[in-house]
């Protein structure tokens, strides 16, 4: 075999045209330099030219390039040899090793592989956000949405990784959370009635027919005209010779039922909204009276079975001119009593009258030209012979001309459906001890029943 010498006198400097000795034994069995040789002398450069032809030739490089289009070359990580390496390794080792940075600003670039040109190219963080932008807002606008569209989001629970999602989806999520709000619709009760825990609502359309009086008009009882919770609310009340303060929360119907007395406190007009309704119904046996808050002034006196509607007007103040008061489904009956410019004597049947409807009594009184003095004047209204008055009648003070002044008002006590046509008369009880009253006429209420009663929105 052949034995490489170098020479002493070689330099790093020189390398290339150094000279080394080559001495091929005589004998191919011979295997030292003792031996019969010959020798001669070539350069490194020449040496390398004829014995490495690529650089898979060398000892610490690979055996092959089978296998390795598209790699890059390095030095190993022992640095005791290269290698080839795939290109996408050693970028993820660049990347993962780089220092982080935040935030990005609109300069900083990416790197990105150009499938047209085949080249590496680069783009800013502005020309992405903008890029982004166009793709997240298409330029098509679609109005009329399916259930089967899709949006667009990210997943809270996921790291904020992309979700996606249909809009049948989105409108299940918005109901499940509206029904914890609001009442649903299948609480709606097909019936006009309020249940006690005033939850369930009228699924009716609110109509003439459904507040007729089919519901119920066996004696008193008119519950069934208005047991229904509409639209702005109901609430009823036993009367217990209470008080009931309301606010600007109230529910707009307020029936009061029982046996005694009552008051209701409006809320205070400055409050309200110009315009707001409140219906007070009284279906108790005795006297509701209405007042505002400030003085505790007296608006209205409902007489059992009567019903009004208070509007409010006037916002700016609290007083008695800040409320309007309206009655409906109530007729009004004028008639004169006792002869003109004659004194009213004690008596009977000193008038009589019938009135057209079928209907029942809600409130008399009875006002005088002359009024009585020494002793009040006393009077009583009489249906088919029997009084509707059993305790407090219509009395006008003494030197007064209206019962409306009278600290006693009348209670009727004939709540029945009286029939059409039926015989009224008028008696005096008691007539003034000095002076006799004179020219009186009685003013009756009654609420109508032969059409149907429809109360205000």
């Amino acid at each position: 075999m052949g034995i490489v010498r170098f020479r002493d006198e070689w330099t790093g400097s020189n390398i290339a045209n150094g000279k080394i000795q080559i001495d091929m034994p005589d004998d191919p069995g011979q295997s030292t330099f003792d031996d019969p040789h010959s020798s001669y002398w070539i350069t490194l450069t020449e040496w390398l030219e004829s014995n490495i032809t690529s650089i898979i030739d060398l000892d610490d490089t690979p055996d092959t390039y089978v296998g390795q289009q598209y790699k890059l070359f390095r030095v190993n990580a022992e640095e005791t040899e290269t290698e080839f390496v795939d290109p996408a390794t050693v970028f993820a080792g660049l990347i993962h090793s780089a220092t982080e940075k935040t935030p990005i600003t609109d300069t900083d670039e990416i790197g990105f592989w150009d499938n047209v040109s085949g080249l590496l190219r680069k783009i800013t963080w502005a020309n992405l956000k903008d890029t982004f932008t166009t793709s997240l807002r298409p330029t098509t606008e679609k109005t009329a949405l399916v259930n089967a569209d899709e949006i667009t989001g990210n997943d809270s629970e996921n790291s904020f990784s992309q979700i996606r999602t249909t809009w049948t989806n989105v409108k299940v999520f918005l109901k499940a959370y509206f029904d914890g709000l609001y009442q649903t619709l299948s609480n709606l009760r097909t019936s006009w009635q309020v249940t006690p825990d005033d939850t369930h609502y009228p699924s009716e359309k609110l109509t003439k027919d459904s507040l007729d009086l089919k519901a119920n008009l066996s004696g008193a009882d008119f519950t069934g005209i208005v047991t229904a919770k509409n639209i702005t609310g109901l609430s009823s009340t036993a009367t217990s010779a209470g008080t009931l303060t309301m606010d600007v929360n109230s529910n707009k119907v307020q029936i009061f039922t029982g046996s005694t007395t009552h008051i209701v406190i409006l809320p205070n007009a400055t409050t309200l909204t110009t315009g707001r309704p409140f219906i007070i119904i009284n279906d108790s046996s005795g006297q509701v009276t209405v007042k505002v808050p400030t003085n505790s002034s007296v608006l209205h006196v409902l007489r059992s079975g009567e019903n009004i509607e208070v509007i409010c007007k006037v916002v700016s103040s609290d007083d008695l001119s800040s409320w309007e008061v309206m009655n409906f489904g109530v007729e009004r009956l004028q008639v004169a009593v006792g002869g003109l410019g004659a004194d009213i004597s004690y008596g009977t049947n000193i008038a009589h009258f019938t009135i057209p409807d079928v209907h029942v009594l809600l409130a008399y009184y009875i006002s005088v030209k002359t009024a009585p003095t020494g002793s009040s004047q006393i009077f009583d209204v009489n249906v088919s012979l029997s009084t509707t008055m059993t305790t407090n009648k219509i009395e006008i003070e003494q030197t007064e001309t209206s019962s409306l002044t009278a600290t006693t008002q009348p209670v009727i006590t004939n709540t029945n459906i009286i029939a059409k046509g039926a015989y009224y008369d008028v008696d005096c009880d008691q007539h003034g001890a000095t002076i006799k009253a004179k020219d009186a006429f009685l003013v009756i209420f009654y609420r109508k029943l032969t059409d149907y009663i429809q109360y205000g929105g």
